[in-house]
């Protein structure tokens, strides 16, 4: 599964839609170089989940360039020149994400204006690219811009992504009895350079929205009890519709259940820790989940509901283990439940998804040597994942 923000998609997926795209695009169009007519071929690359609609201009660049021009031509680009001694320049003319059925446009010449006006047709939506945004390559900037789009009501994408469905669908597909969840509203805030303080990621103001005041340390913005049922997504889709594009929507640990209410275990994994050092965690806590890539770390949701004194008990206890995000557990504290993201926002543009399920290491017979008995474990998990 992939974090990125434009979409999933394999391989065969990107390659199917290229073929449709094709059709859009004319193979060769008279473009311009140095102010003059030179010939262009369309071109058509897949980088991990989007096709990236470009073309190059291959001829002689005597045919462009003045005499001054050349010698600057040849001293500037000596090396390109050996590799390939005919090319002169590329536009990339947009990128296309087929998991959201959008189109990214960079330029647009006169024959291309009808081209785009085929994407629609194929269903496509336009990216509107800020004015103060110039960059014309899958940026940062270019993220933000697909953010404001996903959550704009005109646009028909899903704002709330399939692989945050995912994560919900599978939390109450392994765990019995959830009557209903609690999600938040929160503003993430970006890791600097020279910290690692979890509480400079936050906001830094009490907020009294619906009658919340957890202090100065939460994050939360605002809690929505969603019942567990068919129109659960769809009310997810309008919550984040809705949301100003610095606020992310996460899942909160407490549930309702027939037994009041109940808490689901959460960890946030602190930034640059490897997956050897979170499963050696997660062995020593010994409880069934599942791992979630978030783009920068990682985090985890356990299979056990838990009583309110039981999860307080095992946020205190994540202050052991050093993969664990340091600030994390006091502000679970703080705040009387965990929590974690489960949407992008302007400064975590990553989509959390699913990696895979957890179980825990199976009891070692006297007679099996250990290295057997995690194999079958790892079988376990891929069949499961």
């Amino acid at each position: 599964m992939n974090t990125d923000i434009g979409g999933d998609l394999s391989e065969d997926e990107l390659l199917e839609e290229i073929n449709r795209i094709k059709e859009v695009y004319p193979e060769s169009y008279t473009g311009y170089f140095n102010a003059k007519p030179a010939p262009f071929k369309t071109k058509f690359d897949t980088r991990n989940n989007y096709i990236i609609v470009h073309a190059d201009c291959h001829d002689d660049y005597k045919k462009y360039l003045t005499p001054d021009q050349q010698k600057w031509w040849v001293r500037e680009r000596r090396y390109h020149l050996r590799l390939n001694s005919d090319y002169l320049c590329s536009q990339t003319l947009g990128i296309a994400f087929p998991y959201h059925q959008l189109f990214l446009s960079f330029i647009t010449p006169k024959y291309a204006e009808g081209c785009l006006k085929a994407l629609t047709d194929l269903e496509y939506s336009l990216i509107e690219q800020r004015k103060s945004n110039y960059d014309m390559y899958w940026s940062d900037k270019n993220r933000y811009d697909m953010l404001r789009t996903l959550r704009s009501k005109d646009n028909l994408s899903k704002a709330f992504d399939a692989r945050a469905a995912d994560i919900v669908k599978k939390i109450n597909d392994s765990i019995d009895g959830i009557l209903a969840f609690h999600f938040a509203t929160f503003s993430p805030k970006r890791r600097t350079a020279r910290s690692d303080d979890w509480y400079d990621h936050f906001s830094t103001e009490p907020n009294d929205e619906k009658g919340l005041n957890f202090g100065k340390l939460c994050p939360v913005k605002s809690i929505e009890c969603i019942p567990n049922n068919h129109h659960a997504l769809s009310q997810l889709e309008t919550m984040t519709k809705e949301l100003q594009y610095a606020r992310a929507v996460g899942l909160t640990s407490k549930v309702i259940t027939d037994d009041g209410f109940k808490y689901i275990p959460m960890i946030d994994f602190a930034s640059e820790i490897s997956l050897v050092s979170i499963n050696d965690t997660l062995d020593k806590i010994s409880m069934r989940g599942m791992i979630i890539k978030s783009g920068l770390s990682h985090h985890f949701y356990g299979f056990e509901l838990q009583s309110f004194e039981q999860h307080r008990n095992f946020i205190k206890s994540l202050k052991e283990h050093y993969s664990v995000c340091g600030a994390y557990p006091d502000l679970q504290l703080e705040q009387g439940f965990s929590m974690l993201r489960l949407t992008p926002a302007t400064n975590r543009l990553y989509q959390p998804c699913i990696h895979n399920i957890y179980l825990p290491k199976l009891p070692k017979p006297d007679n099996k040597p250990e290295n057997i008995d995690n194999l079958e474990r790892l079988e376990s998990q891929l069949k499961i994942a």
